[in-house]
């Protein structure tokens, strides 16, 4: 793994293994038609102007108008919303704006943050998250939800765990 001087932000980079992980995924558990690809030139509605609430640079506004994205059924989300979701909630107001979280978890917790500026080995991140699924340390028990073995499980929920955990391992 490279150290943080060999590590610089990439857009194609990114972008790249953001797609790939979704790939990943898709193999899994999340069907293909939830992840929605941006258009030719990036989504036209993620403009600096229209996320000028988010307060994110030029750099983290080109990066969202490019990603993909897991479709949601929330509908519409205020900026606010936004925030809190990409950023967790303890962090929403304490984040440059050249810092944009691309995921996070339930109630806010195991927030992936990238730093735009200094950069971060996104490919090689992504390839430690891809481990926990092999290891079936994340173990995906619906098409929307994926149950980790490092949270605290009530005695039901955990025998459940290990349950498909089994089915996982017998049948690949």
């Amino acid at each position: 793994m490279p150290t943080l001087d060999d590590v610089s932000y990439s857009l194609a980079k990114c972008i790249e293994a953001i797609r790939d992980y979704y790939n990943f995924l898709t193999k899994l558990y999340l069907d293909p038609s939830e992840i929605v690809q941006p258009p030719e030139g990036g989504w036209s509605t993620i403009t600096s102007t229209a996320l000028q609430g988010l307060g994110k640079s030029n750099e983290v506004i080109t990066l969202l108008r490019n990603l993909p994205y897991i479709r949601t059924t929330d509908g519409e989300a205020e900026f606010e919303d936004l925030k809190v979701a990409s950023q967790g909630v303890s962090y929403a107001e304490d984040i440059p704006a050249h810092v944009v979280g691309l995921s996070t978890g339930e109630d806010g917790h195991g927030t992936f943050l990238l730093d735009t500026d200094l950069g971060v080995a996104v490919a090689d991140f992504f390839e430690v998250l891809k481990g926990q699924f092999r290891k079936l340390k994340f173990v995906p028990v619906s098409e929307k939800k994926v149950m980790d073995v490092y949270a605290g499980h009530d005695e039901g929920t955990e025998e459940a765990l290990q349950e498909i955990q089994g089915i996982y391992r017998a049948h690949g």
